[in-house]
């Protein structure tokens, strides 16, 4: 996995032109090192980045990590729409209002949005879209593993 952030919350920290010819230019041998090896090749970069998505496609990135669906045009349904037969997506469980802030309920509901939306025809890894704080209730966590898990969850 390749690491960058390239965006904020409202859009990218430096150009377009400048993520294409003097970041990612340096990624260039990674999809045939990846492949020789069996590997898809996954790419990490936070916040605002749907403009940098068709350049990550021309390096053949395979996996978007993570989703971060509290970002300015990071919608799933167009995501999905638009890259779905190209990308797999990891992360869109959102950890700044939905996870901290919100009730049991209203996390199942937005996680079993989020699931049956980016995991339409497969190309989706479950996982919030990062580190989830000490201020998430315990109770929130729970619920969104419970909605992929169901009744597995409480196995032993």
């Amino acid at each position: 996995m390749a690491y960058e952030d390239f965006g904020t919350n409202e859009g990218l920290m430096v150009s377009l032109d400048d993520v294409k010819n003097k970041v990612l230019i340096y990624y260039q041998d990674f999809p045939q090192i990846f492949s020789h090896y069996g590997a898809k090749f996954a790419f990490h970069s936070c916040g605002s980045i749907h403009p940098v998505i068709p350049e990550l496609l021309n390096l053949d990135v395979s996996i978007l990590d993570p989703v971060q669906v509290s970002a300015k045009g990071m919608d799933i349904k167009l995501l999905k729409d638009r890259y779905g037969d190209k990308l797999t997506f990891r992360g869109a469980i959102d950890t700044v209002e939905l996870l901290p802030r919100k009730t049991k309920e209203e996390v199942k509901e937005k996680v079993k949005y989020t699931v049956d939306v980016l995991g339409k025809n497969g190309g989706y890894i479950f996982c919030s879209s990062n580190n989830i704080n000490a201020d998430t209730p315990l109770e929130n966590v729970l619920a969104m593993y419970e909605v992929v898990l169901g009744d597995k969850f409480w196995e032993k």
